[in-house]
């Protein structure tokens, strides 16, 4: 795994230099920064905390019959791991820490658009989609 903490600062290429700066990481599985993805809660368990709050919908309609054919909600870790922008968004930030202990000039866009733009060589995702993913604040985004 790449640990920016044992890198040799002498070896590191110019910041302008971006194709070299992503090759550093190219090395990287990126699996080793998703082995920390957070356990989601459960349809039932996510229903059951927002009854708590206030908001007993969604645990009404659970606990109601099903229509034939009805399945519910599909799982959040289960859209993790079934759409390939949520682990591409997931790693960007732990891209962004190792960027920022190498680097200590750049501003904090230009580490998010190399971040971003390691995130896509590393994963195939496009770099816009993954910027569209990162500025959502809806309940939509996973993580």
């Amino acid at each position: 795994m790449f640990d920016p903490y044992d890198y040799d600062k002498d070896k590191l290429p110019p910041w302008s230099d971006v194709e070299a700066i992503i090759d550093l990481f190219r090395e990287v599985d990126p699996g080793e920064w998703l082995w920390n993805v957070p356990d989601f809660p459960t349809p039932l368990q996510e229903a059951i905390q927002k009854a708590e709050k206030g908001d007993r919908a969604d645990l009404i309609r659970m606990a109601g019959p099903k229509k034939r054919g009805q399945r519910g909600p599909q799982p959040k870790e289960e859209r993790f791991w079934m759409n390939e922008i949520h682990p591409a968004t997931f790693i960007v930030p732990f891209i962004e820490d190792d960027l920022r202990m190498l680097y200590r000039e750049p501003s904090d866009k230009e580490i998010r658009d190399v971040a971003i733009w390691t995130a896509e060589a590393l994963t195939g995702v496009d770099g816009e989609r993954i910027r569209r993913q990162l500025a959502r604040h809806d309940r939509q985004r996973l993580v």
